[in-house]
């Protein structure tokens, strides 16, 4: 039990020689054990492993000198149970740390973000920079499903065992936004809070950011992500219109090679879309290869329901719409369904 505070930094000695005795101090508050790092570069730019020993605090360097290095490396330097990290260029300001831990606790949270966006809190950016970070922030909002209203801040507080199951692999800034991802995609329950914060101008020195590897590093991750979220249904999609080019021409084929008439034809061709989209979605798309039969027979449960409600729809609404935008809408809509269902009961 207790709390490791992290920071990484890069050429911030001056800025830790103020900073680290506010956070001992705020962390003297917290009443139970805690520990505090400096993750530093690599390649040391200045002499803040003696600023760290002059505090008392523990120093360690990063493998690379990337942003997203310095995160991946304190989950594996970390020796408690709750994980803390902070700018170390004086923007956040400790004074909050007893504020967040205490969030944490009480909202029993896996995720407690220190926030400038939500109620009370406060930034002194740029207007430029804020109004690309609220741009950011609601983009990914959208595509990626994220609660909180900071999501590009990094004073958070962590669930230690969550975040040391999170693989980091992005180097730069959009490393903040890929924990957020990866631990929803590990734990869709997951609980992420906000505590109102005043974000302060760096200190001393210049920002390590530049504006455009910024732009494109953030626009190739929402991409990737987006991507990786909607994955199963885009493939079930795609699946689905290649089962029904499966379905058509297996009909033709029997209609036209034997004396069968077309409704045994086009159940020739149902039955081929069916195994078609079964098999596909089975070991392509969801990847499941344990409880086929189960699988098997849920699938056709759900495909053949399906098959009943579109019957009855169109039977129901025939009168007042067209029959073709009727048929596909009814389509999509039962396609929708369908996967919704198959997703949480035949591949769950």
């Amino acid at each position: 039990m207790g709390v490791t505070i992290a920071l990484p930094a890069y050429g911030e000695e001056e800025n830790l020689k103020v900073l680290l005795p506010k956070i001992k101090e705020n962390a003297e508050k917290l009443g139970e054990p805690y520990e505090i790092i400096v993750v530093d570069a690599a390649e040391p730019l200045d002499d803040t492993e003696t600023v760290c020993k002059v505090c008392g605090v523990k120093y360690v360097r990063r493998v690379g000198n990337n942003f997203g290095d310095a995160l991946a490396t304190i989950p594996r330097v970390a020796s408690m149970d709750k994980i803390l990290v902070m700018d170390a260029d004086g923007s956040h300001d400790p004074v909050y740390i007893p504020d967040i831990h205490r969030k944490f606790i009480e909202e029993q949270a896996d995720v407690c973000i220190g926030s400038r966006y939500t109620e009370g809190g406060v930034t002194h950016d740029s207007p430029k920079s804020v109004f690309m970070s609220e741009i950011l922030n609601t983009t990914f909002r959208l595509a990626l499903g994220f609660k909180a209203k900071d999501i590009s801040g990094n004073f958070r507080m962590y669930d230690a065992a969550q975040l040391r199951a999170v693989k980091i692999t992005k180097p730069n800034y959009d490393v903040l936004q890929e924990i957020l991802f990866r631990l929803y995609r590990n734990n869709p329950k997951l609980r992420v809070v906000e505590t109102p914060i005043e974000f302060k101008k760096r200190r001393s020195g210049e920002s390590k950011r530049k504006l455009l590897p910024f732009i494109m590093n953030y626009g190739r991750t929402l991409a990737e992500f987006t991507y990786e979220r909607f994955r199963n249904f885009i493939l079930y999609g795609v699946i689905g219109v290649a089962g029904m080019a499966v379905d058509w021409s297996t009909a033709m084929a029997a209609f036209k090679a034997s004396s069968m008439g077309e409704e045994a034809a086009s159940l020739c061709g149902n039955v081929a879309g069916f195994l078609f989209n079964f098999v596909l979605n089975t070991f392509l798309n969801f990847k499941k290869s344990d409880k086929l039969f189960a699988r098997f027979i849920s699938y056709a449960i759900i495909c053949v329901g399906g098959m009943a409600v579109s019957t009855g729809l169109i039977a129901l609404l025939k009168s007042k719409f067209a029959f073709g935008p009727l048929k596909l809408g009814v389509l999509i809509f039962i396609a929708l369904v369908q996967y919704v269902l198959n997703k949480k009961i035949t591949y769950k």
